[in-house]
């Protein structure tokens, strides 16, 4: 068995507190908080000791033996609470420490006690390699093809090699999962398993000369690294390659389809896909693959590839919705229908499209009824939780602060939508606007009033009406920039509710002579709404490529707009290269729907809403500001 002495935890379940009568004060919070970050064991015993009925004292001393390695008050806990984030997250501590010390009976108790939706595919790799180390005539529940065909997780890596090492794999999938450990940037993995495997452990370099001195595995590394800045060339090396084998080229060119496609090379990356193999493909080749044949309007090609998906990814609305449009385009009305059907209504924007197509529009008049926190089935855990929240954020304590989000998102998860619709509006009165944007949006019945609200809607109607934009725009990029949280700070360094990056900032004050005020939230929706006009001047009043230019710069997206601007919008949309974008241009075209909607009583129509942006006539205006969304300035070889 190829040995992984950690792997990476998907810690993906959330709980509540168990209904206790015990309080604290606010004094009495910060010292616990200081005991957990200390992993104080014998003040967080006695006051376990103290409160042996509150749940989350009991947690925090399990949690401080476990790090410490000491199960037995961790096991007791699981034991004594067999459901809730406390539960679940001290069981997912528990099978990381179970695998890495190889006690695979008790990893087999634990995860045999988990939900099966709160298991990660790590996980279910680990208990496969629990079952085979103990010799059980288990079927391997994993599903290896999968695996080979996509990024693992480490214990699944360990999962396959133990395959191939036994003989259970073929030699094609050993070569698989050592091009996959390579293309996705595992080395260390890659000389691990290879060293198992009999292989020559491996040293990577980008300046491995193209020449026969090289091994296929340098090959492989290099070209698939020369695909991702410039695939043109690495597609045309590939193509006259004579050292590597069928396999290898074919797993390259599987590799280089996307890039290409995100570079708006389609006609190479067409001919890359039916290179490529057609064995091993990963969810990222299938939906490039898809993208491409919507560029070409090749509606069988787009049916069939996506009737090639794994089950969970053609099943997605994304992919639901696109089978349903090729469907249309061939006159295959019915089952455009019911595929149509299959997506949840709700507002998201592959629902609002499917809503439009089915001429079936939500109502977003329709509000839950109100009740009161106190009459809520888990009140007093939410009061908890809230209580939590606000002593944390006090002395800013971020683990107590997540502590409380993720007790309230398990409780909004189990809660009716009346229970839901109180929480979202209780965290709306306290300022905690995200959360109340989750509750909301969890809903079974949509309630559009609580999942849009209607915040610092004086200022943003104030500077949309003087930079002329409408005021739903500026509010449309605030909801999906910070959730309505004035004090949003984003890890690459964007600032309030528009999340203003400080270089952006200083580019805006200068242009309307300004003092540099943007940490202010009526300035931060000021500098925002001027820079938002500005795009909309820059792009014809394309919100597609204005919002686009928002999130990843107007370079970027102004060459998107000339690759694709004869394309049905919605199809515009989804040939955006970058992910983050694509989503970002969605949601925020779905947040000002909704937006006219309530502000404005306009139609619910998504395509409607995608058809009237006009793709004609536009001018892009060159100015001095920055073009790529990075603070930089200037433009880079790899632009996409």
């Amino acid at each position: 068995m190829v040995k992984i002495s950690s792997g990476i935890l998907l810690l993906i379940s959330i709980s509540c507190y168990a209904t206790t009568n015990n309080t604290f004060s606010n004094n009495q919070l910060i010292s616990i908080m200081q005991a957990s970050n200390k992993n104080d064991l014998t003040t967080l015993a006695n006051l376990s000791q103290s409160y042996p009925q509150n749940e989350l004292i009991n947690y925090l001393n399990a949690k401080a033996n476990l790090n410490k390695s000491s199960t037995q008050v961790a096991n007791s806990f699981i034991k004594a609470y067999t459901t809730g984030y406390f539960h679940d997250t001290l069981s997912h501590q528990l099978l990381n420490y179970y695998f890495t010390n190889q006690d695979w009976d008790n990893y087999i108790r634990i995860y045999n006690q988990l939900d099966s939706n709160q298991i990660s595919q790590n996980e279910t790799c680990g208990l496969d390699l629990a079952n085979l180390a103990k010799n059980n005539s288990q079927q391997i529940r994993s599903n290896i093809n999968y695996l080979l065909s996509n990024k693992m997780p480490l214990w699944c890596i360990s999962l396959v090699a133990t395959q191939i090492s036994s003989k259970q794999l073929s030699d094609d999938a050993q070569n698989q999962l050592l091009n996959n450990l390579i293309v996705n940037n595992q080395i260390p993995q890659f000389n691990q398993v290879a060293t198992a495997l009999g292989v020559k452990p491996q040293t990577f370099s980008l300046n491995i000369p193209n020449n026969q001195t090289a091994t296929s595995y340098q090959t492989i590394y290099r070209i698939n690294n020369l695909s991702l800045k410039y695939p043109t060339q690495a597609f045309n090396e590939l193509s006259t390659n004579t050292s590597l084998s069928n396999q290898n080229k074919e797993f390259l060119f599987n590799q280089i389809a996307p890039s290409l496609a995100t570079h708006q090379m389609f006609d190479l990356a067409k001919q890359a896909i039916n290179l490529g193999s057609k064995i091993w493909i990963s969810d990222d080749q299938y939906e490039w693959q898809a993208r491409t044949y919507l560029y070409f309007n090749d509606w069988k090609s787009v049916i069939n590839t996506i009737k090639n998906m794994p089950e969970s990814l053609q099943n997605k609305s994304t992919w639901l919705y696109w089978r349903a449009y090729a469907d249309s385009k061939l006159k295959h009305k019915t089952t455009a229908q019911k595929l149509l059907e299959k997506i949840p209504a709700n507002y998201t924007y592959y629902s609002l499209l499917a809503q439009a197509d089915l001429n079936a529009p939500l109502n977003a008049k329709l509000t839950i009824e109100t009740i009161d926190i106190k009459d809520t089935k888990y009140a007093d855990q939410i009061q908890q939780s809230f209580d939590l929240y606000k002593v944390a954020k006090q002395i800013n304590n971020t683990a107590f602060t997540s502590i409380a989000n993720q007790n309230l998102h398990y409780i909004i998860n189990q809660s009716p939508d009346a229970d839901k619709a109180a929480i979202s509006r209780y965290a709306f009165n306290i300022g905690w606007n995200e959360l109340g944007i989750y509750a909301a949006t969890r809903m079974d019945t949509p309630d559009a009033s609580l999942s849009f609200p209607l915040l610092f809607t004086s200022q943003y109607q104030q500077y949309s009406k003087q930079f002329g934009i409408e005021s739903s725009y500026s509010m449309a990029i605030s909801r999906q920039e910070s959730r309505f949280n004035p004090n949003a700070l984003a890890f690459d360094g964007g600032v309030g509710l528009m999340q203003i990056m400080p270089a952006t900032a200083s580019y805006i004050a200068k242009k309307i002579g300004s003092t540099n005020c943007y940490k202010n939230y009526s300035c931060n929706i000021q500098f925002g709404s001027w820079f938002l006009s500005h795009l909309l001047k820059k792009f014809g009043n394309n919100i597609i490529y204005a919002s686009a230019g928002y999130n990843a710069g107007p370079g970027r997206a102004h060459n998107w707009q000339q690759a694709f601007q004869n394309l049905d919008n919605r199809i515009q949309i989804e040939l955006i290269p970058f992910k983050i974008t694509r989503d970002y241009v969605q949601k925020v075209s779905t947040n000002k729907l909704i937006y006219d909607n309530l502000m404005n009583s306009s139609q619910i129509n998504m395509i409607d809403f995608l058809n009237k942006i006009s793709n004609k006539n536009t001018t892009y205006i060159i100015d001095d500001d920055n073009t790529n969304g990075d603070s930089s300035g200037n433009q880079t070889a790899d632009q996409q």
